[in-house]
C-alpha cells in the first residue's frame, strides 16, 4: 500500500502556525492557543484501507470490542440524561456495534457509520440496524440526529475541524454531540519516546480538555461538557480485576473536578446544538 502523508503547517483547530508551538518528541507540537497536541505529519490514506487492513481482520480485535461493553451501558446513561430523551442516535466509528446493541436495548434509534467492511457486517448482524460502511467525511445526506456519539475516532482524523462541522450539520436542533478520547496531559511520556511508533491509524493529534472544548465551541456548539470517561472492565476473567478496575474511575471523578477538569485519563465531552 502507498502510504500518502499530510503535512500540517499549521493547529488544525486553531490554525496557529507551527513554529509557534511547542515540540514535544519528534512526532508531536502543543498548541499554545487551544493545547491540541498534534503531529505534523499525517496519514492521509482512504480510511477503509486502513481499519480493514491493519485492524478489524484481526479476528482478537474483532473479539476484544465485542466484549467491550461495561463502559457504553454508563456512557448510554450520561447521553440519556444530558439530552433529556431518547430518540434518533448515529455512532461515526461504531466498529463491531457495542455501543449500538446497548442503545437499541434501551430504545434508541440506532444507526452507524464504520469505514471497516468487516465490521460494518458484523455491526449490522449484531444490531439489525443500518450501517453506512464508508468514509464518514464522504457520507452523502442520510437523515438528522438526537445524538451523534464519536468514541475513540477524534484523534485519528486527518482534519478534525470538518470532521465535527460535519457532525454538527448532522445533528438536530438541541442535540448533542458525544466524544470519548483519551486526555492528552496523560500522554507526554509517551509522545516523548523518540521511538513511539502507534498503530498508523492512530494519533494523528491527542485532545486536552481545553482544546476538545475550544473546538466544539468553534463549530457552533454551546455548552459543552467534560466528564472522566467511565472504564471498561470487560475481558479480563479475574474476579478482583473487576472489581477493582472501576475505584480510579470514582476517585478520578473527584480529582477531575478539583483540578479543574484537567485531571482525568480519559474523557467525555457532550456538547449541544
Amino acid at each position: 500500500m502507498l502510504e500518502k502523508y499530510l503535512v500540517r503547517i499549521r493547529c488544525p483547530i486553531c490554525g496557529t502556525i507551527i513554529k509557534l508551538c511547542s515540540r514535544q518528541g519528534t512526532q508531536f507540537y502543543i498548541c499554545p492557543e487551544c493545547y491540541l497536541c498534534f503531529r505534523k505529519d499525517v496519514l492521509s490514506t482512504n480510511p477503509v484501507i486502513l481499519w480493514e487492513g491493519d485492524y478489524y481482520t484481526n479476528e482478537q480485535i474483532i473479539k476484544h470490542h465485542m466484549l467491550r461493553n461495561s463502559a457504553f451501558r454508563n456512557i448510554e446513561r450520561i447521553i440519556y440524561s444530558s439530552l433529556g430523551r431518547r430518540g434518533k442516535i448515529l455512532d461515526v466509528g461504531c466498529g463491531v456495534g457495542t455501543f449500538l446493541e446497548i442503545a437499541k436495548q434501551r430504545e434508541w434509534q440506532v444507526e452507524g457509520v464504520e469505514p471497516s467492511p468487516t465490521a460494518a457486517k458484523v455491526a449490522q448482524l449484531r444490531t439489525g440496524a443500518q450501517i453506512y460502511q464508508e468514509d464518514f467525511l464522504t457520507l452523502d445526506y442520510i437523515g438528522h440526529f438526537d445524538a451523534i456519539t464519536i468514541f475513540d475516532v477524534l484523534r485519528t482524523i486527518p482534519d478534525p475541524k470538518q470532521f465535527i462541522q460535519k457532525v454538527f450539520d448532522m445533528i438536530k436542533p438541541s442535540g448533542v454531540c458525544v466524544i470519548r478520547e483519551t486526555n492528552a496531559w496523560y500522554g507526554r511520556t509517551r509522545r516523548e519516546k523518540s521511538s513511539m511508533q502507534k498503530k498508523i491509524q492512530e494519533y494523528m493529534q491527542e485532545w486536552t480538555p481545553i482544546s476538545i472544548e475550544k473546538a466544539l465551541l468553534k463549530i457552533g456548539f454551546s455548552n459543552v461538557q467534560i466528564y472522566p470517561s467511565p472504564v471498561f472492565i470487560d475481558g479480563n476473567e479475574n474476579r478482583i480485576y473487576r472489581l477493582l478496575k472501576p475505584l480510579p474511575y470514582i476517585i478520578f471523578k473527584w480529582v477531575h473536578l478539583v483540578s479543574a477538569r484537567v485531571i482525568s485519563p480519559n474523557m467525555i465531552a457532550i456538547a449541544r446544538k
